[in-house]
């Protein structure tokens, strides 16, 4: 899944990424996210990578880093 809008910038920044996170936090549930044209690359390529190749966004909220995600 990509076009997520990731720590789209304004007003409501990351008001959707917490609002979901609870609810994969209720349902024990991790989502992974590809980057796409609609998400924010110039804080997203900031975050470090773990050891399985994601990023955290969110408790619950994983994102694959763009070198990562091409093949």
């Amino acid at each position: 899944m990509g076009d997520f809008g990731l720590d789209w910038p304004g007003a409501k920044r990351g008001r959707n990424e917490s609002k979901l996170n609870g609810h994969l936090e209720s349902l024990d549930l991790t989502l992974i996210v590809s980057g796409g044209n609609h998400d924010n690359w110039e804080t997203l390529a900031k975050l470090p990578v773990e050891v399985d190749g994601t990023s955290t966004i969110r408790t619950h909220i994983k994102f694959l880093p763009e070198a990562v995600a091409q093949p």
